[in-house]
């Protein structure tokens, strides 16, 4: 998860503050096993497997992520928190996505329509291949938050 935060309603991303209160929100509606955010390479990423008891399918985590990421993590006080407004937004995170892949991230997963990019493995983020695509893919997503959730081993 990029920082900045829901501190303010005009922030754009969330701050660690915010990723931390999200992480217990998320726990408190049903979620018990959702972890505290980590740092990795400046974002904040919520690392869990389903090994772990967590579905991000089940209704139960689909209701808690709406709750939690529109209190803390900014999903409703993004300026112009319109229907139209998050759809370019998501849009935004899907040109992220595909310039990543364009620069040699090829297996880089596009975000889920939510605001949170799966990544297929904990480390993902710090491969050679990501950290080389990251740089001139960063300005597309000036301004726009997501979420970057990586499985746990």
């Amino acid at each position: 998860m990029t920082n900045g935060g829901s501190n303010a309603a005009n922030a754009s991303v969330p701050t660690a503050a915010d990723t931390l209160a999200a992480s217990r929100c998320m726990r408190s509606h049903g979620v018990p096993n959702f972890p505290d955010p980590i740092p990795v390479k400046g974002h904040l990423v919520f690392g869990f497997s389903i090994k772990s008891g967590i579905h991000p399918s089940s209704p139960q985590f689909k209701a808690a992520y709406k709750y939690c990421g529109t209190r803390y993590l900014g999903f409703s006080h993004r300026p112009g928190s319109t229907p139209a407004a998050k759809a370019r937004a998501n849009a935004t995170a899907v040109k992220f996505s595909a310039c990543l892949r364009s620069h040699g991230a090829t297996d880089f997963p596009d975000p889920d329509g939510q605001g949170a990019i799966y990544l297929p493995t904990t480390n993902y983020i710090d491969t050679p291949k990501v950290q080389r695509a990251e740089g001139p893919c960063k300005s597309l997503l000036a301004g726009h938050g997501f979420v970057l959730v990586s499985p746990v081993p």
